[in-house]
């Protein structure tokens, strides 16, 4: 979606009308990945600030982790601590969690309602 791949264009058809809800980290998350890409010379600097820009214009909810943390702690001992509030948040919003991890869609599918994202 950020990166315009093609893993991206299917998740931008995933959400497509949807409205996003992310928890908080998640801008972290995904500038600390793409922060990691360009160091790596694997993103151009250009390409990179537009990933920033669109990242800081993505329109989602951003949810408090201070609100997600008790259920996050309890997913925790299924899943990384990032993921689970992720899950946590899911759970709490009765929504389809939608991710390109598929450790993640693995273990986390008995948690909550997962759909992998996989580019065509």
């Amino acid at each position: 979606m950020l990166a315009e791949t093609a893993t991206g264009a299917s998740a931008a058809a995933a959400i497509t009308n949807e409205r996003l809800v992310v928890p908080a980290h998640f801008d972290v998350e995904v500038y600390g990945t793409f922060r990691r890409l360009f160091r790596h010379g694997k993103v151009s600097r250009r390409r990179f600030d537009a990933i920033v820009l669109r990242l800081a214009t993505l329109a989602a909810e951003r949810v408090a982790l201070s609100a997600l943390l008790v259920e996050a702690h309890v997913l925790a001992e299924r899943v990384s601590a990032t993921d689970a509030f992720y899950l946590a948040l899911a759970r709490a919003r009765g929504v389809e969690l939608l991710t390109t991890d598929a450790h993640l869609a693995q273990r986390g599918g008995t948690l909550a309602e997962i759909r992998l994202i996989a580019g065509s």
